[in-house]
Formats: structure tokens, C-alpha cells, sequence
């Protein structure tokens, strides 16, 4: 996988598991006042050309945040750990498989908002215009070299940074920040439905208590199968739930 360029906010690994015979999946999205449907390579679905890659130069490597961050850390690890729930069931799941699968599912929400921040490919933490005239009126040595170094100093340290900056700290957010947590903590089930197949969306469905509290996560891991996380006897108040469930 190298230099890859299709950046996925919703794994194709968990889309695939809608397939046909055909290797599609049922799309439905609503752009405007009607419901569209259509058939859809999980390739060319959540995903945005270049979600992920810094062109900050100083940055080791473009797609090091697709490659060694999302796709080896983060989205690799939970696909064998939903195989695992699949195949053998959620009391299996070693406490390490537990704090990354919830790591997993709270990059899922970051990453879909992540969007905001390639709507204008062009905006930069500050740009050159910004950038060279506060050089020439800083009191630091910079406003005493040439254009030319101005220029070169703007292309390899600050061009491309806000981006970097940006996606780093939505990555560290997601490792630490007190989702992750509440998911760890959280009772975990396995919703099974043999008669209707569950819808995947491009993120999680969340309830909230009151005080704006995490109650309940969930998301299919299969057409028959939805992961369910949630506070502890959150659903033994939900009649219609204790029942189905």
C-alpha cells in the first residue's frame, strides 16, 4: 500500500461486510429533499481524495497518519477483533482487544467531522501574504533575509502545518479523550436479527443522558449483528429493548 491516496473515514474492512455476490454495496445517502440509492464499491464510499496526508515537509512522510496510524493502529486491529466477536462472541475479548476496539469506534466520530478540515484545500495556518509580512515586521532575524529565504523557509517549515497540526491532535484527542474511556467502561453487548439486515452509517448512533452523558453507543459489525455499548442497567429501564433483546 504505498503512497495511498483514498483516505476512508468509514473503514472499507466494515463496509465489505454488506457486500453482494457482486462485491457492492447498497448505498443510500440524501443530498438534497430524496433518498438516492445505488449499488457501490465500499472503495469509492466514505472516503475523501487525501483526508489524511500532510504536505508539511517537515513531516517524515505524507501518508504516514493513513498508513502507519489508521491503517495499521487503529483499523487492522479492530477488524480482527470483530472477527473475533463475530466467530466466538464479546466475553472473549481480552481487555487490550477492549481498549482498542473502543479507541476504534472513537476515531469513527472524529474522523467523519474530520472532514471540516479539507473542505478549503487551500487554507493554511497562515498563508504567505500573512506570513511575509510578519517576518518583515518581527523583531526576529528572518525580516533581514532575502525573499528568496523568506520563501524557502515558508515552503519547508510552515506551509502544510496547520493541517499536520491539526489531524496530530485530533489523533491524540482520540487516544486519550474520555470517550475512549466511557466505551472502555461501558457494558458491552451483541444485538443478533436474523429477519432485518442493520443499515451502517458513516458513524456510530449515540444516545445521551442527561448532563449531555454518554449512555449508549452502537454500530453493526455485520448485516445481522450490531455491537451495543452502554452504562451499566442503562437498558433494563427500556421495556421495548429488555424485550427484544
Amino acid at each position: 500500500m504505498s503512497d495511498p491516496t483514498n483516505h476512508h473515514w468509514l473503514p472499507q474492512f466494515l463496509m465489505r461486510r454488506w457486500c453482494g455476490d457482486d462485491k457492492l454495496v447498497n448505498r443510500f445517502y440524501r443530498p438534497h429533499s430524496k433518498v438516492v440509492f445505488g449499488r457501490k464499491s465500499p472503495k469509492s464510499l466514505g472516503s475523501k481524495k487525501n483526508l489524511y496526508t500532510s504536505e508539511w515537509k517537515r513531516a517524515r512522510d505524507s501518508f504516514y497518519i493513513e498508513k502507519d496510524i489508521f491503517t495499521r493502529s487503529i483499523d487492522e486491529p479492530a477488524s480482527i477483533i470483530i472477527e473475533k466477536i463475530i466467530k466466538y462472541g464479546i466475553e472473549f475479548i481480552s481487555n487490550k482487544e477492549r481498549r482498542a476496539f473502543s479507541q476504534f469506534i472513537t476515531t469513527l466520530f472524529h474522523r467523519v467531522r474530520q472532514n471540516n478540515f479539507s473542505t478549503d484545500e487551500s487554507k493554511e495556518f497562515i498563508d504567505f501574504d500573512e506570513y511575509v509580512k510578519k517576518a518583515k515586521s518581527d523583531s526576529s532575524s528572518i525580516k533581514d533575509e532575502s525573499d528568496q529565504y523568506i520563501l524557502d523557509y515558508y515552503n519547508n517549515n510552515i506551509k502544510g502545518a496547520w493541517k499536520h497540526i491539526w489531524i496530530t491532535a485530533f489523533l491524540e484527542h482520540s487516544v486519550s479523550c474520555e470517550m475512549t474511556q466511557d466505551l472502555y467502561n461501558m457494558e458491552w453487548h451483541i444485538l443478533k436479527n436474523e429477519t432485518v439486515e442493520y443499515v451502517l452509517g458513516d458513524n456510530p448512533v449515540q444516545i445521551f443522558g442527561k448532563n449531555s452523558k454518554l449512555m449508549s453507543v452502537t454500530i453493526p459489525i455485520s448485516p445481522n449483528l450490531a455491537f451495543i455499548a452502554s452504562k451499566k442497567d442503562y437498558f433494563d429501564k427500556d421495556v421495548i429493548f429488555k424485550k427484544e433483546f
